[in-house]
């Protein structure tokens, strides 16, 4: 008995012996399950398959069917009602695809979730057509006898199954820029790779690896960094941007008194923004003091840190 690969889309009513069901998402490995010949597998689908592009099968098949060839089928069904669950067995629903299970010991089914996939081809595996994407959130796998007077022991035998996802080399960039605190936001031209970036406000989807990013203005410092993509994950930049006049970074003793231009300031591990030219920083620790004198310049960030040291002299 002989079957076109693909089905012309018409409601069928079915009955199964048992509806498995298992879920997947990005962050699932894999699941096994094992299916008689008349079994279904119901695979559940997250609301956002963005990361996923398609749902692979890896089938292990019963050594008697060497011997039966073309006698046991596999299908694929959109719109089933009522909604599959283990503890239905009666069904009508629209056959996508069919096709006869091959007389070898294993094979390997990818089945697309999107019609623009990455999915590589190889001759280990067979790529579904666009005709079985799910149209709804979940993916409806049948196995079943298409001849009659079959063995009493195929009662009993089972296709093991491994169900995984295939999930996407890319990632997404989520690129947060933080201004400087009670001043204006300014624009600012981003770079990843050296290609512009003009809605970095939104999620940037880039291939998975090692990344360069360049934030440039006018109004703040140049912010340059390296960054890694991981596959089918949203990875999350901080980028403080710092006004281009001049800036310290003051660290000192916690019982150190700290004067800038002999006014004694705070210090709250935020940079201490300046004016350009000459300023002097004076810090006391019990009866130590120590002042020094800077030339700030626009576009500068000085690091400013108090030491005392000790000198050791051998006598002669």
């Amino acid at each position: 008995m002989l079957f076109s690969l693909f089905s012309f889309v018409f409601a069928e009513s079915f009955r199964i012996r048992q509806a498995y069901e298992v879920s997947v998402d990005q962050e699932t490995t894999s699941h096994k399950v094992s299916l008689g010949y008349n079994d279904a597998l119901v695979i559940s689908l997250p609301a956002n398959t963005y990361f996923i592009e398609g749902i692979e099968f890896s089938i292990k098949i019963p050594q008697e069917l060497l011997t039966y060839t073309n006698c046991i089928a596999y299908s694929f069904y959109k719109n089933v009602f009522p909604n599959p669950s283990s503890a239905q067995i009666d069904y009508t629903g629209e056959r996508t695809f069919i096709d006869m299970v091959p007389p070898r010991l294993s094979m390997v089914v990818q089945l697309p979730l999107t019609e623009f996939h990455n999915i590589k081809k190889s001759p280990y595996t067979r790529i579904l057509p666009v005709e079985t994407i799910p149209a709804q959130d979940y993916v409806f796998l049948r196995m079943q006898p298409v001849m009659k007077g079959l063995p009493e022991n195929f009662d009993t035998l089972t296709f093991d199954m491994e169900i995984k996802p295939i999930l996407s080399d890319k990632g997404l960039l989520d690129l947060q820029l933080h201004y400087p605190k009670k001043a204006e936001k300014k624009d600012v031209s981003v770079f990843i790779d050296e290609l512009p970036v003009s809605k970095y406000n939104s999620l940037i989807e880039l291939q998975a690896g090692i990344h360069y990013l360049a934030v440039t203005s006018e109004e703040y410092r140049t912010e340059v960094r390296t960054f890694t993509i991981e596959k089918a994950r949203t990875t999350v930049l901080d980028i403080h941007l710092l006004d281009t006049t001049p800036a310290l970074f003051i660290s000192a003793p916690d019982n150190a008194s700290v004067y800038l231009d002999d006014v004694r300031i705070t210090l709250t591990g935020e940079p201490v923004i300046i004016a350009q030219g000459d300023h002097t920083i004076k810090m006391t620790v019990g009866g130590y003091e120590v002042t020094k004198t800077i030339s700030a310049f626009n576009g500068k960030v000085y690091n400013v840190s108090f030491m005392i040291d000790i000198a050791v002299t051998e006598a002669p």
